[in-house]
C-alpha cells in the first residue's frame, strides 16, 4: 500500500496531492504538461524531498517533514521506470537489470543469474549481451521494467513508460506492459498524459492540474460528468 500526502513548492508550481494505491491496483495520474505529475513520481521515490505531507508504503515512512523521518532513495523499496528509461550506456542489457541486485549488495554471478531470468520473462533473452543503443524503444522499456522489477519492489512508479515510442509499436509495447503489471502484486503508479494508455493500464485515475487534483475516478466516471474543461477535452477526444 503506498500512502502519499505530497506539499511541495518548485518555483511556479505548488503541488498538493494526496493519493493512496493499493495492492495489486494501478493508478494512473493524468495531466496536462506542468501540472505536476513528474514532480510528484519524483517526491514519492525521494529524489524531491516534501516541505509537507508524508509518504508512506506499508507502515514504513519514507518522508515526514514534521518528524524528520527520511529515507533515502536507494533504500527506498520502490521500482521506478522513466520517461527515457535511463539505462546505463555502457552496460549490456543484462548487467542493467543486475545493477540494482547488485547495489543491494547481491554476489554477481547470483545478480547476473536472476537477471537473466527476467529478461527471459520479458522476452528478452537473446538481447542479454546489448547494449541501449542497439535496443529498439520497445526494448529499452522492457528492460527497464524488468531493471525496476528484479528488485522485488513494494511499488512501482512509471513516469510516461511509453513516451519514447513511435506510433507503431506504442500499442504492442503497451500490450506487452499491460501483461507485465498483471503479475506485479505490488502497488503500481503510472503517470501519463494520454488517456488511451491510461485507460488500458489504470484501473483508476487521478487528473492533475496546476498542482491540485481536479477529480479522481474511473475513465467512465471521468466521462460522465467532467469536473474541468481539461477532462472535458481529454475524455472528448480520447
Amino acid at each position: 500500500m503506498l500512502d502519499a500526502s505530497v506539499r511541495v513548492r518548485l518555483g511556479s508550481l505548488d503541488l498538493e496531492v494526496d493519493v493512496r494505491v493499493g495492492d495489486g491496483e494501478v493508478v494512473a495520474v493524468v495531466g496536462p504538461n506542468g501540472a505536476g505529475k513528474t514532480t510528484l513520481l519524483r517526491c514519492i521515490a525521494g529524489l524531491q524531498p516534501l516541505d509537507a505531507g508524508r509518504v508512506t508504503v506499508d507502515d514504513q515512512v519514507l518522508d515526514d517533514p514534521a518528524t524528520g523521518a527520511w529515507v533515502t532513495p536507494a533504500e527506498r523499496n520502490l521500482g521506478v521506470v522513466f520517461q527515457d528509461h535511463l539505462l546505463f550506456p555502457r552496460l549490456s542489457a543484462l548487467d542493467n537489470v543486475a545493477f540494482g541486485l547488485r547495489a543491494r549488495g547481491m554476489p554477481q554471478a547470483e545478480a547476473r543469474a536472476q537477471a537473466r531470468a527476467w529478461l527471459d520473462r520479458v522476452g528478452l533473452a537473446a538481447a542479454a549481451g546489448a547494449r541501449p543503443k542497439a535496443l529498439s524503444g520497445g526494448q529499452s522499456q522492457r528492460v527497464a521494467l524488468a531493471r525496476a522489477l528484479a528488485i522485488e519492489p513494494r511499488v512501482l512508479l512509471l513516469d510516461e513508460p511509453l513516451a519514447a515510442l513511435d506510433v507503431q509499436a506504442r500499442a504492442y509495447v503497451r500490450d506487452e506492459l499491460e501483461r507485465h503489471l498483471a503479475t506485479f502484486p505490488g502497488a503500481r503508479l503510472l503517470v501519463t498524459h494520454d488517456l488511451g494508455d491510461a485507460v488500458a493500464l489504470a484501473d483508476r485515475l487521478v487528473v492533475l492540474e496546476a498542482g491540485r487534483v481536479t477529480q479522481a475516478g474511473t475513465a467512465g466516471d471521468l466521462a460522465a460528468a467532467p469536473a474541468s474543461d481539461y477532462v472535458a477535452d481529454l475524455v472528448g477526444g480520447g
